[in-house]
C-alpha cells in the first residue's frame, strides 16, 4: 500500500480536489420554502446545512457579504478551515450574484469546483466553504 502524495492535501490535511463536495441530500421544509418565496427583489439567502437538517440562515441584503473566521465578518463561520477573510458574495444587480475566494488556504467550492476567479451564482447552487455546506437562494427562489 503507498503512502498519498503530500501534495494532494492543503496545509491542514484537507484533501485538494474538486470532489471534496459530498453532495448531501437536505429538503426544504415548508417555512424554508415559504421565507424563500418571501424574499424581496435584491435579498439572496445561504442556508447551511448538515446531515440534512437546516442550522442557520444568511440573509444577503447588502451590495457585498464577507465570509470568514474574522470577527468583523458579516458571515463568521467559525472554524480552523477557514481564512480571516475567506469568500466574497456581490450584488452585481437585483438577481445576478457572484462569489469570489480571498485567496484563502483551503479555497472556496460551487457545486463540487474550486473557483479560481469570481464566479457567478445562480438559485441552489451548493457551496463549500471549510466543513460548512450552503446552498444559496434569490428571491423568490428564481
Amino acid at each position: 500500500m503507498s503512502l498519498p502524495d503530500i501534495n494532494d492535501y492543503t496545509s491542514i490535511g484537507l484533501p485538494k480536489t474538486d470532489q471534496s463536495y459530498t453532495d448531501e441530500l437536505f429538503i426544504l421544509s415548508q417555512e424554508e420554502m415559504d421565507v424563500i418565496s418571501k424574499l424581496e427583489l435584491g435579498t439572496a439567502l445561504l442556508l447551511e446545512h448538515k446531515d440534512g437538517q437546516i442550522d442557520a440562515r444568511y440573509l444577503l441584503n447588502t451590495p457585498t457579504t464577507l465570509i470568514g473566521r474574522n470577527e468583523e465578518a458579516d458571515i463568521l463561520l467559525d472554524d480552523n478551515t477557514i481564512s480571516r477573510k475567506h469568500a466574497l458574495i456581490t450584488r452585481v444587480n437585483n438577481n445576478n450574484w457572484t462569489l469570489k475566494d480571498l485567496s484563502s488556504l483551503n479555497g472556496t467550492y460551487i457545486n463540487g469546483i474550486r473557483i479560481e476567479n469570481e464566479s457567478k451564482i445562480v438559485s441552489g447552487d451548493k457551496i463549500l466553504i471549510g466543513k460548512y455546506h450552503l446552498v444559496f437562494f434569490l428571491s423568490g427562489g428564481k
